[in-house]
Order: C-alpha cells, then sequence, then structure tokens
C-alpha cells in the first residue's frame, strides 16, 4: 500500500490527511511520497492512498516511552509516508504540561481494542483491534500496518486546505470527503505540535524533544464527529467540513500541524 498525501503550507503551517487521501487529477503534484515500490511505503489502492493514524500514548513521567517513540521514528524512516504520529501525552507519576483531558478518553477507547491492558507506552494503529497488543516492539508495529492494508483497503479520501491568521493567531481548515461506498463516516481533526523541548524520563541527559504532539482536537468524542450528521455518505458526492483551530501563544505556529482523519 502507497500513500500520497496532500500537503499545504500556509503561514508555516502544514496540513495532512490521513487514512485516506483522494488523487485530485487536476494536481500532477500530490506524489510527494515516491513511486509503488511496496518496500517503502504503501501502494494504491482504488485511486485513494491511504495513511494510518499511529496513535502514541506517552508521559514524560515513563521511563520507557522514548522506547515507543524511537520505534515510530524508525517506520516513518523505513517506511516514509505510511502512518502519521500523534503523541497522546498522559499524566504518569508525573504531571506532564502536554496532556488534554480528552486524551484520556482515547487512551479508555484503545484500552479496550489492546484488551484492557493498562499502562504505558501503549500503541495503536486506526483504533482497530489487530493481530497483537503492541506496547513499542517495531517488528510488531510493522507487522499491524501491513496486517491492516491488507484487511482495510481505502475506500475514501480527504483532501484539506488551511489558511493562518498571524494576527488572530488561529488556523481555517476546509476538509474535503468522499467515500466509493454507501457509509455513515466520523472524522478527526488534530492540532499537532513538533519540536517541543522539555524533560523525559527514561532518557539519561533528562533533556528531550518531543514531536506529534497532540495540542487540540475538534469535538470531544474520542470516535470522532460524525459526518454528515451521522447520514449515510452517497457515494461519490463530497462533503465538506470547515472548522477554525485557536492556537495558543505558548505555542509554535511555525511547528504545527493539522491532521484530518476520515
Amino acid at each position: 500500500m502507497k500513500v500520497v498525501r496532500r500537503i499545504f503550507t500556509a503561514a508555516a503551517l502544514v496540513l495532512m490527511a490521513s487514512c485516506s487521501g483522494y488523487v485530485d487529477p487536476e494536481n500532477t503534484n500530490e506524489n510527494e511520497n515516491g513511486g509503488p515500490d511496496s518496500e517503502s511505503g504503501p501502494v494504491v489502492s482504488s485511486g485513494y492512498l491511504q495513511q494510518m493514524v499511529a496513535m502514541q500514548f506517552t508521559s514524560v513521567g515513563c521511563v520507557n516511552c522514548p522506547t515507543l517513540a524511537s520505534s515510530i521514528k524508525n517506520i516513518q524512516k523505513n517506511m516514509p509516508g505510511i502512518i502519521i504520529p500523534v503523541a497522546f501525552h498522559m499524566n504518569y507519576d508525573i504531571s506532564d504540561p502536554m496532556t488534554l483531558s480528552e486524551n484520556a478518553l482515547f487512551y479508555e477507547k484503545v484500552d479496550y481494542v489492546n484488551d484492557g491492558t493498562k499502562g504505558l507506552p501503549m500503541f495503536a494503529l486506526n483504533f482497530r483491534k489487530g493481530s497483537a497488543h503492541i506496547v513499542s516492539e517495531y517488528a510488531k508495529i510493522q507487522s499491524e500496518i501491513a496486517y491492516q492494508a491488507e484487511k482495510y483497503p481505502a475506500d475514501c479520501g480527504v483532501a484539506i486546505e488551511t489558511g493562518y491568521n498571524s494576527a488572530t493567531r488561529s488556523v481555517s481548515v476546509k476538509a474535503r470527503f468522499k467515500s466509493d461506498v454507501a457509509n455513515p463516516y466520523r472524522y478527526h481533526i488534530f492540532l499537532l505540535e513538533d519540536g517541543i523541548e522539555y524533560m523525559q524520563m527514561g532518557v539519561e541527559s533528562g533533556s528531550y524533544v518531543h514531536d506529534n504532539v497532540l495540542r487540540r482536537i475538534v469535538g470531544s468524542d474520542a470516535r470522532g464527529t460524525r459526518l454528515n450528521s451521522g447520514s449515510v455518505l452517497e457515494a461519490g458526492k463530497e462533503y465538506v467540513v470547515e472548522k477554525t483551530l485557536e492556537i495558543s501563544k505558548d505555542w509554535k505556529a511555525e511547528n504545527m500541524r493539522v491532521l484530518v482523519a476520515m
């Protein structure tokens, strides 16, 4: 399975589509992640190009959490474009300044997927129960990617664009959704930040750079927001969602990305 993602840059904010991103035939610059070599990433399926949400549950107080972060980075290096990591920070022994109250809801969802196994780190792919419970192992993550790519071929897609207002520190998000099959869908819109320098247990120096940190969510339901008010999408019809996200003065806009997952 080969991934192609539509990437737009607007005032230093990079926008990313996940799970699927459909190809606009009028745009010839969308194949940004290489050719169809299945060894380096996912392949085209039904005109859609799939990316998977790599859910990384972590904490600055978790000694073993850097191991999962390292495995995810190696997957990105060796299988470019196939996953988009999201780091859900949790309070664990000590207070984590990057945690959100909503993260506990996502943890409970993944905890259910992983048969109630507790603790950190914890990894999940697209909320789906797969072939094995995963803590941080590279080989299991790689195997799960292959398993889901075969079992769940892409039949829907997302195209996205943003605009950034530096005066109000807000980013506008326009997401267009389409499916080849008549099904109901949910979506997530996440605001992520890279390059956050903060301490981390388990690192000898104590200093650490945190990437893919979830900063803001549209909606509060870990299952996602209902698309088309929960009604079945008409196959081949485009549906549009527009949202505005505020950026805290403590965050670096130039290090932020918007993730839309269908």
